[in-house]
C-alpha cells in the first residue's frame, strides 16, 4: 500500500475554467486510485488579461469551490523543503513507491485530444465535480431548470474569422455566428417547432446581435462561471463552440447531444451521442 506521506499535487494553469479542470481531473483520478490526498493550487489566481481586454468575463473562481488553497500551497511546500521524490504527469493508473513522493499534474493536454487520459474515469469525475463546489454554487443550481437548446458562443480573446479564409484553418478563432444560426434553424425545421435557444456567451450583446434577433433566442443573464458551466451541461441539446474547453466541457458532463463544427472535431469528447459532422438534419433524421 502507497504511505501516506504520498500526495497529489494539482498545480493549476494560469487559464480558464476549462483547463483548469483538465488538470484537476487527471489529479483527482490519480488520486482517487492510489487512495491520497489531492490538494489543488491555482484555483482563485486573478487573470488580467480579461480586465486588460475588457472582457465581459473575467474568470475569476473565488467561492465558487470549497476552499483548501492555503493548506494545499504549505503541503505542497513542505514536500518541495524536504525535497520528496517528485513525478510529474504520471499514468493514471495505480502508482506503488517505497519513498515520500509527490505526485505532480500541471500540464493542459494537447487541444487533439484533450479528454484521451479521462474518459474512463468520466463518472467518477462527474460525481467528484459536484463535490467540490461550494454551497453557495449548489444553492444558485437547486432552483435551476433543463434548456431545451444551450449554445456557447466564445468570444473573449478568440479572433474573428478573417475576411474570405476557411475556419478549418485557423485555431483559437470565434466560431462564425452563421453557423450556429444554420444550426438552429435546421434543428427547429426538423422538429417544426421554435424550440427555445439559451446562448451562453462571454461577448457582448452587440456582438450577438445577428443571432439574439431570432425567435425564441436569448442571451442568458451572467453568473459564476461554474453555475453557467453547469445549466449549459443540463440542456437537452448543447450546440459547442470550436476550440472551446469551456463547450467541451459542458459536454464532458452532459448526457445530452452535442453539436459540434465538423471542420475542428478532433478527439473525442465522450464515447456517444456526439462527433455530428455533415448537416444537422441528417443526424436528426
Amino acid at each position: 500500500m502507497i504511505s501516506r506521506k504520498n500526495i497529489v499535487v494539482a498545480k493549476l494553469p494560469n487559464a480558464g475554467l476549462g483547463n483548469k479542470l483538465f488538470v484537476w481531473a487527471r489529479a483527482m483520478s490519480f488520486a482517487y486510485i492510489n487512495h491520497l490526498p489531492l490538494y489543488v493550487i491555482g484555483l482563485n489566481r486573478v487573470h488580467i488579461g480579461p480586465f486588460l481586454r475588457k472582457e465581459r468575463v473575467k474568470r475569476f473562481y473565488f467561492g465558487q469551490f470549497k476552499r483548501n488553497s492555503f493548506s494545499s500551497y504549505i503541503n505542497y511546500q513542505k514536500h518541495i523543503l524536504f525535497k520528496s521524490n517528485s513525478i510529474v504527469e504520471p499514468e493514471i493508473k495505480y502508482h506503488p513507491t517505497n519513498k515520500p513522493t509527490l505526485f505532480l499534474f500541471d500540464k493542459i493536454p494537447s487541444w487533439k485530444d484533450y479528454f484521451k487520459s479521462i474518459h474512463e474515469h468520466r463518472e467518477l469525475i462527474k460525481m467528484e465535480f459536484k463535490n467540490i463546489l461550494s454551497e453557495k454554487v449548489k444553492k444558485n443550481l437547486s432552483s435551476q431548470q433543463d434548456l431545451e437548446i444551450g449554445v456557447h458562443i466564445r468570444m473573449g480573446d478568440f479572433k474573428p474569422l478573417p475576411a474570405g479564409e476557411n475556419f478549418k484553418n485557423f485555431g483559437a478563432t470565434r466560431t462564425p455566428l452563421k453557423y450556429f444560426i444554420d444550426c438552429i434553424m435546421a434543428i427547429r425545421r426538423k422538429c417544426e417547432k421554435e424550440l427555445d435557444v439559451r446562448i451562453f456567451s462571454d461577448g457582448f450583446k452587440s456582438e450577438l446581435k445577428e443571432i439574439l434577433i431570432l425567435n425564441n433566442v436569448s442571451l442568458q443573464e451572467p453568473d459564476l462561471d461554474v453555475v453557467d458551466l453547469i445549466k449549459l451541461s443540463k440542456s437537452k441539446l448543447i450546440i459547442t463552440s470550436a476550440h472551446s474547453s469551456f463547450s467541451e466541457w459542458a459536454g464532458f458532463l452532459s448526457d445530452a447531444p452535442i453539436i459540434r463544427h465538423p471542420d475542428h472535431i478532433h478527439g473525442k469528447i465522450r464515447n456517444e451521442n456526439e462527433l455530428f459532422e455533415g448537416t444537422i438534419e441528417q443526424y436528426l433524421a
